[in-house]
């Protein structure tokens, strides 16, 4: 807004201006210094410029911050979404696996998510000096929030790099223990197979006592050294791999393990059942054999064997899968004591036949043992019996436990994710509606799942019964854990359906309240607006202040209304998504920033109405006390013949208020600029008028006290003075046409140019002597409309400005020609003296050199030297180029002798350096052919590769393509030689090639290195002869195009310019505008005229503007600023015949307007004055009595009552 209204003040500022000139030139006229109105708008013109740059500055920096707090804001959301995808990935990654190919898999999968967290904290680093940028910069609204909102993002990411380096060092563990437990595995695989091996190669059992007790020897030294350690080793990958099953997730597949340690189980339980059996076979034997203490030793070695076994037996597990382990290893036990009942049998049996034959006290210890050995085994078979039972019983209600807990943990994951999910609120109320009846479906499924629950603890209650303290203690955890997570989404969801209510009625109150708010700021910003613009009269003023300050009021009563959408917007903030969050940000961002707009709007408002007050009366009451003085000023003026000393009261009233007017005229401006539109026009208006009516009267005092001294002495004086100036300035124009052209020496160009600066400031001075002189005169006829000197005075006016603009256009032309001649002139002298210098040199050098010799390296080194002297030439080519430039430039502006002798030097210069590069040029190749005559073929091939080189660097090193066609065609003669000299090297080209190609050919060994250098230079110079050959050949073509465009470019240029300055002078010999409507009309058709040719011209400017862009295309960049510049001097004298054009359409216009005006308000006078004299003289003679004497005073006063006011309108029809 104030932007616009600051270019909207710009169209007034153009018309204070014109009003200002206007009267500047009025009083100068009258005599009276009226500059300091200009300077006063000029000081307002500076301020509301300097205003615009700062407008435009602060608008470039709002932009600025709003492009940086949008991307800022970008950066967030995409942060955000990243981060979210982030977490997603995280979450829908399974449990560790349970096979060494799927850990590694999801070991890199976790490092490739570590890599994206990395670079989204390498882009958050990025954010965070951005958030410090805004900050720092003041574009961030809130420092506070923008800081929360970038560390909200890094403790996300922080809380996901853990969990994600959390689960790496899972994973990590995890391969760690499946390697361990495949270590394991594959050594205890490998152990029992090896036992197994071994027991195969046992020996049968023998017959004899010795080879039995032999063969136990060896069954029990197995036993220490293999079987027992075998025995740790399976228990320990057992416990390995149960701890891997159980630990694993309720998804992960352990079927693979479990397989494995099934495998084990059985190769380990069938070398125990073969191991038992021998054990068994050589008791049985030994028994046999007639060794019944042996055969009792055994026996009870093994079953304290089994006894321990037994008692290290762990009680029942609640894990399924480990007590249904437990029930294998139970089955095999309770085989091996029915394998060894018949044992026990028979050895009870002959036990009782040894106790038969001894003395009582031994068959009485033997009862007892045996007696002891038969309840151990009983005991045994018994406890082996019972624990049968009782696993059968656990592992029935652990596949209970397990099948119920199973669902219900998935169930609980599943759900404890919707949960959360859902505490996300939309911020739609249909959404939340929705929402709601979600939650509502959730909850009761959730309170349905309780009875399950209840029976799951009902199983657990009888599984704990089943087993060991420890396992009762872990199962209870693991029901705790159940029932506690079970509880907790309870509660949960319970306040999820809180929040969601709250939300619902949060979210209602808050949209109603943002509407309200938004429809309550809208109208409130409609209802300031109106204020915007204030009045100019007290009365009105003082009802907008009271006004404004009721709104103030009004918005600041609405602090808290929106201080409490803010807060319930920030609280529903905390429970919906980062998008929907930034987003309802920006929504009430934006309307605390629309709020405090328009508590600083409404305040600023009421401030500038209070700072207006002062200038609005101050204004009025000047106005008031000129308007009365200036009534009875008028009132005196008006008199018939106001007498002498009455004039001289006005005068010295004029200077009393002057400064009350210059004070309307100082306070006026401020009340415009408070109040743009109406009001302004009324200040403006009032300010105009009472200037007019001032100066009017100013200029009536002035003029009746003049009047009586001035006339014809001033006319004398000012015909004298025309006079003198008009011969002065015919002797100084008989003396410039009578001048020499510049020089072409510069120290003679200096004398002319010294001279003509000081003729060139006489000029300037009697310059400004015309102007006053031609005021003067203007002035004169003014003053003196009817007197004779008046046609006298403008005759020699015109003729005086006529001769001053001839002379003053004769004094430019001649000493813009010795300014641009003297650097021309010094130039070419310098660059001729050192051009001759070095032609000399080079014409000695050239003239020392001997002819081609004979051999080959003399050949070489003449042209070392000649290609040295080639580059000399190539490297004083711009010199020669600026020469002819600056020659040609001097020669315009010399006259014909000076001139040919300039052409001497050009033409002398340029034959000795042509002639200086054709006989280097033709003893180059008389060399060439020399080393092609004298030398061997590689000597031959050498020379050409050599010559072709430094051709291919004269084809690169050519001067960049010129604009000019005299310079394009010398461009093409240089391209044309150098093609020649192609031409007149085919021959030798081909002859060198077809010795190659012999030597090639004829070589026995092609991977010979001669042949292979030969070859490669071959190659090097078939590349170098076609791109050569090819350059000269493209560079031709451009030389041809360009010199085409080149032509019609500088033609077409010439023509434009030409018609251009004829249209501008055509413009600017326009006399002035006439004062009756139908020459003005005949001015106008005129410019119509000028009008067509301008249309006509108008393609052929557009044409020229096309080629120039062509050439540009085509030339080199040296000649492009030049090109450039002529076509910057085409627009400028386009818009230049444009601005002409339209100036003198408008004053034509303005003219028009006014000559209507004066002849209307003339004809009126005219008619009054026709029928006032009539009147008069229908008045008849004076009376002779004093009756008739009064009645005709009477008569009098009436009708000079009614002539009177007319004094105004012929006072400013003059």
């Amino acid at each position: 807004n104030l932007r616009e209204e600051t270019a909207a003040l710009k169209k007034p500022l153009q018309a204070v201006r014109q009003q200002a000139h206007d009267l500047a030139n009025r009083a100068r006229e009258q005599g009276v210094d009226a500059t300091h109105l200009q300077d006063e708008v000029e000081n307002l013109t500076d301020r509301i410029n300097d205003l615009q740059g700062k407008l435009d500055d602060r608008c470039n920096d709002l932009q600025s911050a709003a492009t940086a707090v949008a991307q800022f804001n970008d950066q967030i959301k995409n942060l955000n979404y990243d981060l979210s995808s982030l977490e997603n990935e995280l979450d829908s990654m399974k449990a560790p696996g349970r096979d060494i190919k799927t850990v590694r898999g999801q070991i890199e999968d976790v490092s490739k998510l570590i890599n994206k967290i990395n670079r989204a904290a390498d882009e958050i680093a990025v954010l965070v000096n951005s958030s410090e940028n805004l900050v720092d910069s003041g574009f961030a609204a809130d420092a506070v929030a923008t800081r929360d909102q970038v560390d909200g993002l890094k403790r996300q990411l922080g809380r996901l790099d853990e969990r994600a380096r959390n689960r790496d060092e899972e994973l990590a563990a995890t391969l760690n223990k499946l390697q361990e437990f495949y270590h394991l595995h594959g050594d205890v695989m490998d152990d029992i197979n090896e036992a197994s091996d071994i027991v195969r190669r046992f020996k049968p059992v023998g017959s004899e006592v010795d080879s039995i007790k032999a063969q136990q020897e060896d069954f029990r030294t197995l036993k220490a050294t293999k079987i027992e350690p075998i025995a740790r080793a399976v228990e320990e990958c057992n416990i390995v791999g149960q701890s891997l099953v159980q630990s694993a997730g309720r998804d992960v597949n352990t079927s693979g393990i479990e397989k494995d340690l099934d495998k084990m189980h059985d190769k380990w339980n069938d070398l125990k059942e073969r191991l038992n059996e021998r054990d068994r076979r050589l008791d049985v034997g030994l028994l046999q054999s007639g060794k019944f203490q042996e055969a009792l030793d055994g026996l009870e070695k093994w079953l304290a064997d089994t006894e321990e076994m037994v008692a290290n037996q762990k009680p029942p597990s609640s894990d399924y899968k480990v007590v249904k382990a437990q029930l294998q290893e139970q089955k095999f036990l309770k085989k091996m004591l029915l394998d060894r009942q018949n044992s026990m049998s028979s050895l009870y049996n002959m036990g009782r036949e040894v106790a038969q034959d001894a003395d009582p006290k031994e068959r009485k210890a033997i009862e007892k043992q045996l007696k002891d050995l038969v309840g151990r085994f009983d005991a045994l078979t018994e406890g082996a019996a019972e624990r049968m039972d009782a696993l059968e019983q656990a592992m029935a209600v652990a596949k209970d436990f397990q099948d119920k807990l199973m669902p219900l943990a998935i169930w609980l994951d599943k759900t404890e994710k919707k949960v959360k999910d859902m505490e996300l609120v939309p911020t739609d109320e249909e959404k939340i509606q929705q929402r709601v009846a979600e939650h509502d479906r959730l909850h009761d499924d959730i309170l349905s799942r309780k009875p399950y629950f209840s029976e799951l603890t009902e199983v657990a209650s009888q599984l704990m019964n089943l087993v060991g303290e420890d396992e009762a203690s872990l199962l209870a955890d693991k029901l705790q854990d159940s029932t506690d997570r079970y509880g907790a989404l309870v509660d949960r969801s319970e306040a999820l359906g809180n929040l969601l209510q709250r939300s619902r009625q949060g979210l209602r109150h808050l949209v109603l309240t943002y509407q309200d708010l938004q429809a309550w700021m809208e109208s409130m910003e409609k209802r300031l607006s109106k204020y915007r613009v204030l009045a100019v009269h007290t009365e009105k003023l003082l009802q907008q202040m009271e006004d404004l300050a009721d709104l103030t009021e009004e918005v600041s009563s609405r602090q808290t209304e929106v201080d409490s959408t803010t807060d319930s917007g920030l609280e529903l903030m905390k429970h919906i998504s980062s998008d929907e969050a930034l987003q309802l940000k920006d929504k009430l961002d934006s309307l605390q920033r629309r709020f405090n707009d328009l508590v600083t709007r409404g305040s600023d408002l009421l401030k500038h109405a209070q700072e207006a007050l002062p200038l609005v009366q101050q204004f009025h009451d000047n106005h008031n006390r000129l308007m009365d003085w200036m009534q009875g000023a008028e009132a005196a003026l008006q008199s018939a013949e106001p007498r002498e000393d009455e004039i001289i009261r006005l005068e010295l009233e004029i200077s009393e208020y002057r400064p009350v007017l210059d004070k309307i005229n100082t306070v006026g401006p401020q009340l415009c600029q408070i109040s743009p539109g109406e009001g302004a026009a009324t200040i403006e208006g009032l300010v105009t008028r009472d200037n007019r009516r001032f100066d009017a009267i100013a200029e009536q005092i002035q003029r009746k006290a003049e009047r009586i001294q001035l006339s014809k002495q001033r006319s004398l004086e000012v015909i004298g003075d025309i006079d003198e100036l008009l011969e002065w300035f015919r002797e100084v124009d008989n003396q410039l046409r009578e001048a020499e052209p510049p020089s072409s020496e510069p120290e003679i160009i200096r004398v002319q140019l010294k001279e003509h600066k000081a003729l060139n400031d006489d000029i300037s001075s009697q310059k400004g002597r015309v102007r006053d002189v031609i005021s003067t005169a203007k002035k004169v006829i003014r003053e003196n409309t009817h007197h004779e000197d008046t046609s006298t005075i403008r005759e020699k006016m015109e003729d005086l400005r006529e001769t001053m603009e001839t002379v003053s256009g004769l004094s430019t032309d001649r000493l813009g020609a010795l300014e641009q001649a003297l650097p021309l002139a010094e130039h070419l002298r310098d660059t001729h003296a050192g051009l001759v210098s070095w032609l000399e040199e080079a014409e000695h050098q050239v003239s020392m050199l001997p002819m081609p010799a004979l051999r080959p390296d003399l050949i070489a080194a003449q042209q070392d030297k000649n290609e040295y002297l080639i580059q000399s030439i190539n490297e004083h080519k711009p010199l020669i180029e600026k020469l002819n430039k600056t020659g040609e430039a001097l020669i315009r502006l010399c006259n014909d002798e000076e001139g040919a002798k300039v052409q001497d030097i050009l033409d002398n210069d340029n034959a000795r350096y042509a002639a200086l590069r054709a006989e280097l040029r033709a003893r180059q190749q008389a060399l060439e052919q020399a080393l092609q005559e004298s030398s061997q073929f590689s000597d031959k091939l050498e020379g050409m590769l050599r010559a072709l080189s430094s051709t291919a660097d004269q084809v690169a090193g050519a001067e960049p393509i010129s604009a000019h066609p005299p310079r394009l065609r010398d461009q093409m003669e240089e391209n044309a030689a150098l093609a020649d000299d192609l031409a007149q090297r085919n021959e030798a080209y081909a002859a060198v090639r077809k010795a190659a190609d012999d030597v090639i050919s004829k070589a026995g060994n092609r991977a010979d290195p001669a042949v292979k250098d030969i070859k490669r230079k071959l190659d090097k110079l078939n590349k170098l002869w076609n791109e050569v050959q090819k350059a000269t050949t493209d560079r031709g073509h451009t030389l041809d195009d360009t010199l085409a465009v080149a032509e019609k470019f500088w033609s077409e240029l010439t023509g434009v310019m030409s018609t251009l300055r004829e249209l501008q002078d055509a413009l600017a010999g326009q006399a002035p505008p006439a004062a009756q409507p139908a020459a003005i009309q005949q001015q106008q058709v005129a410019l119509q005229e000028i009008r067509q040719e301008i249309d006509s011209t108008k393609p052929d400017v557009e044409q020229v503007r096309q080629s120039g862009q062509e050439l540009m295309g085509l030339c080199g960049e040296p000649d492009k600023p030049e090109v450039r510049k002529h076509m910057e001097d085409l627009d400028q004298a386009w818009d230049n015949v444009t601005a002409l054009y339209a100036r003198r359409e408008e004053n034509l216009i303005d003219a028009m307007e006014k000559a209507m005006e004066f002849h209307e308000t003339l004809q009126n006078l005219l008619e009054f004055l026709q029928e006032a004299e009539d009147k008069f003289s229908e008045m008849g003679p004076l009376g002779s009595d004093i009756d008739e004497v009064k009645k005709q005073i009477r008569q009098l006063a009436a009708f000079k009552a009614e002539v009177d006011p007319h004094m105004v309108k012929v006072e400013a029809l003059n």
